[in-house]
């Protein structure tokens, strides 16, 4: 089935991704089968037609066989979405690389008729590499993604995030945005492209190109090289920079958000980015209608909370949520499943009407009540009356779906980011610093028994460092589940009480690589001590590892690993041992100080007692 009129649907494949917030499907991009089929029949040819390569003066360029016109390629690649300077510097690198020219004289000669495609064409090699490259394959279509969002505010920070990466030249780091649309009421024809899902209320949407792994895959199933990772960050960490300077922190810097299309890492999901300053709305971090991934918090985002009042109303504060937790925890899992796929079922049947982004019309069937006995009979010991009164009462099928979807979403937030992790011993409870901005929730925010966190650069920082760590180690600093929330308030107090000797003691004791050890040291630290922006983080030896710093760093590190395997900590200590380390301070001496600086701890020590000389033993 054909959506917007260019892309294929297949009916009955699972989404690519399903959430509360978002639903992103796969499909088949056909928009520029012709231009490529055009490319297809001009390479075909055995020698180039002079009326297809004609100039409108007269002349006719120099294009050889097997070669088209690069103005024919640029139309191809503005319809696939890419920007034309890209795509020269892509087409003149890739001329490079296939040139069968072998003599170096004759191919120095050669270099600016290469560079020049214009006049020379582009080799069908080179086009079938750019093809390659840009996911396109045999038929001249390719693979995309289209993710359907319900928050507008979510679609338009994709949007904008985009355009503003664009303007800082630092877009080819992002998963690029092929289109944008947002479904109307009207759009009878795109919804019914989409039988197999229920699109109520996503009606915003953007077409990306599709990856085919995410950076937490890759890490986990293939065994890739450190100087590309480190290269990559770097990319990443441009981007970051890129949108700080614009005003906007990106907060969900997540290992399943670096996409890899083609041979590039790439940088998506803007939905959870905030702007530094907004009179719009209620403009702090933990906003509830963004994705938050508690693993990447930073210690300013804990809170601890007292037993009593306060953490009475911060449960007055959240009691809609834990409500809708509360039932949804009375049902199994198997049971939730069991509703969950019903409701579904129901949706899609045929006797139900069309998927609808608006209002939805109940037919007789629905309005007879034939839906309850579906959804009773898919339970093994509970009735449809016997269900908590707010689904019992619910008087349509799509009804019971919204308030079954809210619960579930609900459930979801408390397990996860919401509920407090109580110390029972010391009679505190840890929470996160979030609030409830989504629609139609409370927002009466003096409840809650913190200050909500302002919008700072520095939060990404520490986002960024969490992220070279998950690099450079496979694990996070703290004890996650594998939806990245914390587990238990054993790390939730750890994140609360992290300082710079928790910090070295966890970097040393997980992270071998000596660059990576010394940046780290510097971002996974308190606020103010973490450095300030990412421009500082880039400048570190860790992303030029052939620097003279670099050299430093490694030279210091090598000094203390030698100090610290000739060091022997003896608690009991005998006379012999005593005078073998009497006479060995010399060499540690030589090695801390025939250098330029001294690279071992000096203190000095204040006795009770003063010291004399004996003249007679000198000493």
């Amino acid at each position: 089935l054909s959506f917007l009129r260019r892309y294929l649907l297949a009916n009955e494949s699972a989404p690519i991704h399903k959430s509360d917030s978002s639903i992103i499907l796969r499909a088949k991009d056909i928009g520029a089968m012709e231009e490529f089929l055009l490319i297809q029949d001009r390479l075909g040819d055995y020698e180039p037609d002079i009326d297809d390569y004609s100039h409108s003066c007269g002349t006719v360029y120099g294009i050889q066989k097997n070669s088209i016109e690069i103005t024919l390629l640029l139309r191809f690649a503005q319809k696939i979405g890419l920007d034309r300077s890209f795509v020269m510097e892509e087409i003149e690198r890739l001329a490079q690389q296939y040139s069968d020219v072998d003599d170096e004289t004759s191919k120095c000669s050669l270099l600016s008729e290469v560079d020049d495609v214009r006049h020379n064409g582009v080799k069908r090699v080179v086009f079938e590499e750019f093809c390659r490259l840009h996911g396109i394959d045999n038929a001249g279509q390719r693979d995309v993604a289209i993710k359907f969002m319900k928050s507008e505010h979510s679609f338009q920070l994709e949007r904008e995030c985009r355009a503003l990466l664009e303007e800082s030249g630092k877009s080819s780091h992002t998963v690029p945005m092929l289109l944008s649309f947002s479904l109307d009421e009207e759009d009878d024809d795109e919804r019914s492209a989409v039988k197999h899902i229920h699109l109520s209320g996503f009606k915003y949407g953007i077409v990306m190109r599709c990856a085919d792994r995410d950076l937490g895959d890759i890490l986990y199933r293939e065994n890739t090289k450190p100087s590309y990772l480190r290269d990559n960050a770097r990319k990443i960490g441009e981007s970051l920079q890129a949108l700080h300077e614009k005003g906007i922190i990106y907060l969900d810097l997540q290992l399943k958000n670096i996409l890899r299309c083609g041979n590039q890492m790439l940088l998506s999901d803007f939905g959870s980015s905030l702007c530094l300053k907004s009179i719009d709305r209620l403009n702090n971090i933990g906003g509830c209608s963004t994705n938050i991934c508690p693993s990447l918090m930073p210690p300013e985002m804990v809170a601890k909370i007292p037993m009593g009042t306060s953490l009475s109303d911060f449960s007055e504060y959240w009691n809609h949520a834990s409500r809708d937790a509360a039932t949804m925890c009375a049902f199994s899992p198997h049971e939730r499943q069991d509703i969950s796929e019903c409701i579904e079922t129901l949706l899609q049947t045929s006797r139900i009407p069309r998927i609808s982004i608006g209002n939805f019309d109940e037919d007789k069937e629905t309005a007879s009540g034939a839906w309850k006995e579906s959804i009773s009979s898919s339970l093994d010991t509970l009735d449809f009356d016997d269900l908590p009164r707010e689904l019992s009462e619910c008087s349509s099928v799509l009804n019971f779906f919204h308030v079954w979807q809210r619960m579930q979403s609900n459930l979801i937030l408390w397990e996860r980011v919401v509920r407090p992790r109580v110390d029972e011993e010391n009679e505190v409870a840890f929470a996160l610093k979030v609030f409830d901005d989504r629609p139609n929730a409370p927002h009466d925010i003096s409840l809650l028994p913190f200050d909500l966190l302002v919008p700072s650069v520095k939060v990404d920082v520490w986002m960024f460092g969490v992220f070279l760590y998950e690099l450079c180690s496979g694990g996070n600093p703290f004890h996650i589940g594998y939806q990245g929330d914390l587990r238990g308030a054993d790390a939730f107090e750890k994140l609360y009480n992290w300082d710079e000797t928790s910090a070295a003691r966890n970097i040393e004791e997980n992270i071998h690589d000596p660059l990576a050890q010394d940046l780290l040291r510097r971002i996974l630290l308190p606020e103010s001590e973490r450095l300030s922006d990412i421009a500082s983080a880039l400048k570190h030896a860790f992303f030029n590892p052939k620097s003279v710093e670099a050299e430093r760093l490694l030279e210091k590190f090598d000094e203390r690993q030698m100090l610290r395997n000739e060091t022997v900590i003896m608690k009991k200590v005998s006379n012999r041992t005593r005078t073998l380390i009497y006479h060995s301070m010399e060499k540690h001496c030589r090695i801390g100080f025939t250098t330029d600086q001294v690279t071992i701890p000096t203190s000095l020590v204040v006795l009770p007692y003063d010291i004399k000389w004996n003249n007679l033993q000198n000493r």
